[in-house]
């Protein structure tokens, strides 16, 4: 497949291999958390949760949380089995190679720029949620609202650092929207360029 996905798949075998256990310090877990995140395709988005103790509704950044899942997936994995390797390392495969023809067929079919962009953000949810049950059985995963991200807020600018760093490109951005296209227009570029 494209770059974006071979990339992945180099953290995939990786994440998945008995010896990403041995990372001797918590240092070195979030490095290689932090790495693997800024190879997948989902840009951080932001996830609906309660305070733990005023019980507000709040947002968090979709990367923060499944850092975390794979942190502890990371700590508490024990060896796995080829079988077990292959076997999660094809379903991420099918996962991410869906996503990437998903977005590019919205890009190719869909009229306006605001229309794709809202349809993709559903789209990156989606897949979202179910490549983090890879690492937690929780699927129950509650995105806020598109329009809901300001340019002052952190999500903002965790989005357009990882926009920056995965597809190495330095643009700046008005608003998350923009953010949203940059990451559609770039994906449906790779992936035009492989099917070509």
């Amino acid at each position: 497949m494209c770059v974006i996905l071979n990339t992945l798949l180099v953290f995939s075998v990786s994440i998945n291999s008995p010896t990403a256990c041995d990372l001797s310090s918590r240092h070195e877990l979030e490095v290689f958390v932090a790495s693997s995140l800024s190879a997948l395709p989902f840009p951080p988005m932001p996830v609906m949760c309660l305070g733990f103790e005023d019980r507000d509704s709040r947002t968090v950044n979709s990367h923060d949380l499944l850092g975390t899942a794979i942190l502890n997936e990371l700590h508490l994995a024990k060896a796995c089995t080829r079988t077990k390797i292959s076997d999660t390392l094809k379903s991420k495969q099918d996962l991410l190679q869906n996503l990437l023809r998903d977005i590019y067929t919205l890009y190719q079919c869909t009229t306006s720029k605001e229309e794709c962009v809202s349809k993709c953000y559903v789209v990156f949810g989606r897949a979202f949620c179910r490549y983090i049950t890879f690492y937690t059985s929780c699927c129950d995963v509650r995105f806020a609202g598109l329009d809901t991200i300001q340019k002052s807020d952190f999500i903002f600018q965790q989005a357009q650092r990882h926009f920056k760093t995965h597809f190495e490109v330095d643009q700046e951005f008005n608003n998350y929207r923009d953010i949203l296209w940059a990451y559609v227009e770039q994906i449906s570029a790779l992936v035009k360029q492989d099917t070509n």
